[in-house]
């Protein structure tokens, strides 16, 4: 039990090593600044709300509102960049999960890990498609996939 909670540790300093070397390339990839930037089209989406009735795609700005909290550029880059986090720490876990009931060596998880996450388009385009609201439902698809991978062995039962 103890080799496996210090394996699992390796696995994710080795993944947040990855993430931050992606989010390092593709923070330079446009400037010399090395800021985390968001596009102006990006960043109009989540100043709208219903104030003047129904708007499409006005819900982060609603919840924004709601909230109490201004839709300034800050604010939106640093919701996008938790969000990054979320997804990344989600699908990491999902991975984990998966090498490992293949039985493979914690090596070959994190080589392999590594690879898959360094892929462009993967976790760089994650990156490059930063404030986009598709990543709320990419959230919400790999908790639904952590879910059943929990509950699976309760809910199936093969003959024997």
């Amino acid at each position: 039990m103890n080799t496996l909670i210090k394996s699992n540790k390796e696995y994710i300093l080795y993944s947040l090593l990855t993430l931050i070397v992606i989010v390092f390339i593709h923070s330079n990839l446009y400037s010399f600044d090395f800021k985390i930037i968001l596009h102006d089209y990006l960043y109009s989406q989540w100043v709208f709300s219903y104030d003047y009735g129904f708007v499409r795609r006005a819900l982060p700005g609603e919840i924004f509102s709601l909230i109490g909290v201004d839709p300034t550029y800050r604010h939106v880059r640093l919701v996008s960049i938790v969000f990054l986090f979320i997804l990344f720490y989600l699908f990491a876990r999902i991975t984990y999960i998966f090498f490992n009931k293949l039985k493979f060596n914690n090596k070959y998880i994190i080589i392999f890990s590594l690879c898959f996450f360094s892929l462009s388009f993967l976790t760089s385009q994650w990156v490059r498609e930063l404030s986009r609201f598709d990543h709320i439902g990419q959230i919400i698809l790999l908790i639904s996939v952590l879910l059943i991978l929990k509950n699976i062995k309760k809910s199936i039962r093969l003959p024997s």
